[in-house]
């Protein structure tokens, strides 16, 4: 690992120091170092540091050019990376400064080769309570919180300032709760819930979405009660219309000869009564079970 260290400590035997100290030291970080593939560089971010010393003369301060950090998977195919957030103030400690405190130390005790082990808790990072959150994490405006019954919660709010702040008043987020139930909420619009439904627009939503099986199940019913009774009626009027052609001839030679033929004209239409009966009540049947199609508990604008 090559790395530079700028040596700015005001004291005797420095160079020997920094080549021999076991110490983990904290420090602030005050520059990115993306990796350059034309110096060989390796593939991970670095950063320098300015790190506080304290000596006979007071405090003074070391800058450690590229430091890696810590990576607990270290491997070519299973790693972690975040950005770390440098200071404003490079030049001395600001208690209230909103950058990245961390903790470093030299791998075999040469700070030219230093590592950013961890972090030190912000002062100005919000306050840990005692509310059953066993753990919380927040990285540029995604939120992962676990309580203590195992529930989680995600929750991402848009991208945050050195501070933490954000111009998002409601964002997305994934709950599972311990009974494994899970809920989705999309800004407030959209809300899927395992247990409670879907809601497509949040408080405007009111239309019931539609049961696809069940309504197309019953369309079919419909259908096919409306075909077969429809058959029905086509005979019985292709019958009436026969009797009444055969009437017509007839009576064109003896009227007396049309009139049986006349009877069976009123009895064919007599039985187109059956049908369009049972068409009308299949129309009433599916009407009196539509509501059974729609959901009660998914919902759209």
């Amino acid at each position: 690992m090559i790395s530079y260290l700028q040596d700015r400590f005001q004291g005797p035997s420095a160079a020997e120091i920094l080549q021999t100290d076991p110490y983990i030291r904290a420090g602030r970080v005050i520059k990115v170092n993306y990796p350059d593939k034309t110096q060989n560089d390796l593939v991970a971010v670095t950063y320098d540091v300015l790190v506080d010393y304290q000596n006979d003369g007071g405090v003074t301060t070391l800058t450690y050019y590229k430091c890696h950090v810590n990576d607990i998977f270290g491997g070519a195919a299973d790693f972690l990376r975040f950005r770390l957030r440098p200071v404003k103030n490079k030049l001395e400690y600001d208690p209230f400064d909103v950058g990245s405190t961390v903790l470093v130390v030299g791998i075999g005790g040469n700070c030219r080769d230093a590592v950013i082990i961890g972090g030190l808790p912000h002062p100005k990072a919000p306050l840990e309570l005692d509310d059953g959150i066993v753990f919380k994490s927040s990285m540029n405006g995604i939120n992962i919180e676990i309580d203590g019954d195992g529930q989680l919660s995600l929750l991402v709010s848009g991208k945050t300032d050195d501070e933490g702040i954000n111009t998002q008043i409601i964002g997305s987020q994934i709950q599972f709760d311990k009974d494994k139930n899970i809920t989705i909420t999309n800004y407030g619009k959209t809300k899927i819930d395992s247990l409670g439904g879907i809601y497509l627009g949040g408080k405007r939503a009111i239309e019931p979405l539609v049961k696809g099986a069940t309504w197309r199940a019953n369309e079919s019913l419909l259908h096919a009660n409306l075909v077969a009774q429809l058959s029905v009626l086509g005979t019985q009027i292709a019958a009436a219309a026969t009797a009444l052609g055969l009437a017509a001839a007839a009576n064109a030679v003896s009227g007396t000869a049309a009139l049986p033929l006349f009877g069976t004209v009123v009895a064919a239409l007599a039985a187109c009564d059956a049908p369009i009966v049972t068409i009308v009540g299949a129309i009433q049947a599916y009407e009196a079970q539509a509501n059974n199609q729609l959901s009660g508990k998914n919902f759209t604008e």
